[in-house]
C-alpha cells in the first residue's frame, strides 16, 4: 500500500503535470499549426503514460486484495 501510495503521489504527477501544462498552452491560442500538432502529440504521449501508470495501480491493488481474500 505504501509503494501505490508513493506511486500516486510522484509517478502519476509527472504525465498529470504535463498534460495540465499542455492543456494549459493549447487553450492559450497556439495559432502555429505545427506547435499545436507536436502539442497534441505529447498530450497523447501523456495520456498513454497516465494510462499505464493506472493500470498498474489497479494491477498491483487487485494482488494486495487476493492476498487478503487468502
Amino acid at each position: 500500500l505504501k509503494e501505490i501510495a508513493w506511486t500516486q503521489s510522484h509517478v502519476v504527477r509527472a504525465p498529470l503535470s504535463n498534460i495540465m501544462a499542455i492543456a494549459e498552452l493549447l487553450s492559450s491560442g497556439v495559432d502555429d499549426g505545427e506547435t499545436q500538432d507536436q502539442l497534441l502529440t505529447h498530450l497523447s504521449k501523456a495520456a498513454v503514460e497516465l494510462d499505464a501508470i493506472v493500470k498498474d495501480i489497479v494491477r498491483k491493488t487487485e494482488v494486495i486484495n487476493s492476498f487478503k481474500e487468502e
